[in-house]
């Protein structure tokens, strides 16, 4: 186990869900409680949570999230709609805390179809953040490389 990466310190509960579990809107929401935005960031505190993501392209609203490795290794999206530049914001800032804390982040894919339907990847970590300029949209994007580990990690 790796002894660097823990849990946001508000989630005293684990989940009973394991990596590859497949969670209804109602369950996901337990976790991920702003069910509105990609990333969670609990009130009171300044670090992510959770994210979800959709591995496609997105160039109306710029969130064109991507597997930079399938199922180990994602390309993501900041948050901060356009036209404006992403900002480092509470959820932008909650992901990056996270890197900077080895915090984990539970990950979640939005699967297609209905009901609406995630699919837990896990507890990961944020191993870096960059910005890019998105010419189609005239604006700067807020990127984070969020990675499998190569065992379980603590939760403390």
């Amino acid at each position: 186990m790796d002894a660097s990466l823990a849990r946001v310190p508000e989630m005293a509960k684990e989940p009973t869900f394991k990596p590859g579990s497949v969670l209804l809107a109602h369950e996901f929401r337990s976790i991920h409680r702003d069910f509105y935005k990609g990333i969670y960031v609990p009130a009171g505190l300044d670090t992510a949570r959770s994210i979800r993501f959709r591995p496609i392209l997105n160039d109306e609203y710029g969130y064109s999230d991507r597997w930079v490795t399938e199922g180990a290794e994602l390309d993501y999206t900041g948050q901060g709609p356009p036209p404006n530049s992403q900002t480092w914001n509470r959820w932008n800032l909650g992901l990056r805390n996270a890197q900077e804390r080895g915090i984990g982040v539970d990950v979640f894919e939005v699967l297609a179809g209905s009901p609406r339907a995630y699919l837990y990847h896990g507890l990961w970590r944020v191993t870096r953040h960059y910005e890019v300029f998105n010419a189609v949209q005239n604006r700067s994007l807020l990127r984070f490389i969020i990675s499998r580990g190569e065992s379980d990690f603590r939760s403390d």
